[in-house]
């Protein structure tokens, strides 16, 4: 009974986005009508998102959902507006609706009104309850206004810092996409050398061949920025030095990009240099990992 309930409340869910996209005029439209410009965070959570969503439902947003089918996740009634995520759910107590996610690394302006817009229009299209959530990514407290309060017009919505989310909330995961996150999440006492060097090693565990390997470091890369932990990574390729033995390997790869050539010495003391410089690693450390004697890297 319930999953008959919830595939017509899909059926004609889809059926309004239809009614609607026929009577509407295609205008993307953002802020001060400009397109929207997805940034490279972006890029990186919309090809993860059906990896990534069932754990945040679970683990942030605490939602027991039990069925879910996704919607168009652009909304067009008289202009066009682009979303994060858009699924039609039904969570254990048999309550279905439509739920609504964003994702933010800054701090928009106004972004309490733009979810406003978004709440009116949803509800314009599928007539059913909305729920809405603002997952802020940001390593700064957030200065987003989740709620709106005027004369005769009160709206909210729940606002979420993923910066205030313990990270084994997401180290634990088996999932490489869900493990990405966990640097976006609260260290609280942990090292970061050590956090970042377990997702290192859970990425290079994974059975999947060295361009996914690949796709999830890049992914790494790109999110990591959003905390300036880029050293704290580079300290724990360098430790996680195992992987880099065979050339095929994808953080042997990342090694050659940073100046560790296989076999050639003027590489290897340029690379050492930087590191001592740097003081990432200890003399000995350099050593193992250049093939340099620590005389000559005393020497540097």
């Amino acid at each position: 009974m319930e999953e008959q309930r919830f595939q017509r409340f899909v059926v004609k869910s889809r059926e309004a986005y239809k009614y609607s996209w026929c009577f509407s005029t295609a205008i993307v439209c953002e802020e001060n009508g400009i397109y929207k410009q997805n940034s490279q965070y972006d890029k990186v959570f919309r090809e993860n998102m059906r990896f990534t969503l069932p754990g945040i439902l679970e683990k942030v947003l605490k939602l027991n959902i039990v069925a879910s089918a996704e919607l168009k996740d652009k909304i067009q009634i008289t202009k066009q507006k682009e979303v994060d995520a858009l699924r039609v759910v039904t969570d254990a107590s048999g309550e279905t609706y439509v739920l609504h996610i964003e994702f933010e690394s800054g701090n928009p302006d106004k972004m309490n009104f733009r979810m406003a817009e978004y709440r009116a229009m949803l509800h314009q299209i599928y007539d059913h309850p909305v729920k809405q959530y603002v997952l802020y990514l940001g390593k700064s407290k957030s200065r987003i206004s989740n709620k709106i309060s005027l004369p005769k017009f009160r709206f909210e919505y729940d606002l979420i810092s993923f910066s205030d989310l313990p990270y084994e909330l997401f180290l634990t995961s088996a999932s490489p996409e869900e493990q990405i996150l966990t640097v976006l999440a609260d260290f609280g006492d942990a090292d970061p050398d050590k956090v970042i060097q377990e997702v290192l090693e859970k990425i290079c565990r994974d059975d999947h061949g060295k361009l996914i390997k690949n796709k999830y470091f890049e992914q790494l890369r790109v999110i990591i920025q959003l905390r300036n932990l880029e050293t704290h990574l580079n300290k724990a390729m360098l430790t996680v030095n195992s992987f880099f033995k065979k050339e095929r390997d994808v953080l042997f790869k990342w090694g050659l990009e940073q100046g560790i050539e296989q076999g050639a010495e003027k590489r290897s003391k340029e690379m050492a240099r930087k590191l001592k410089d740097k003081n990432l690693l200890l003399v000995d450390e350099i050593a193992e990992l250049t093939g340099l004697s620590a005389e000559e890297i005393e020497a540097l």
